[in-house]
């Protein structure tokens, strides 16, 4: 069903323009941070309870997810010169990047793995 609802809707407009691709703005900053934190908040969950049992919990996994998370923002600070989109999406990437080794690695590691994630 979704692809005839693509055909009908067509591009975007002022997406592409001679070819060539064009960034459009973000239009609700305030709803970018809303869905990009709800989401967040989400996948820090999904990575401390992915041990699927209360004993098999880890301190390590929280901490290493909060701090790929940290590292993840701070690189999109730093390398978007301070764009929303990006600095929103760092955090999201950071946790993502973290996933599979997040009760293996040092958090500072960590911190790494989630800057390289953004």
């Amino acid at each position: 069903m979704a692809l005839p609802a693509v055909i009908i809707l067509g591009q975007r407009i002022g997406r592409w323009v001679n070819g060539e691709s064009r960034d459009i703005p973000v239009s609700n900053i305030p709803f970018l941070a809303l869905g990009s934190w709800i989401l967040a908040i989400g996948w820090f969950g999904f990575n401390v309870m992915s041990a699927q049992d209360f004993e098999g919990i880890s301190g390590l996994v929280a901490v290493n997810s909060l701090f790929s998370m940290v590292g993840g923002i701070i690189i999109a600070l730093v390398f978007s010169k301070n764009d929303p989109g990006f600095v929103h999406n760092g955090a999201l990437a950071g946790l993502i990047a973290i996933c599979s080794g997040s009760d293996k690695v040092h958090p500072y590691t960590a911190f790494i793995i989630g800057g390289i994630g953004a």
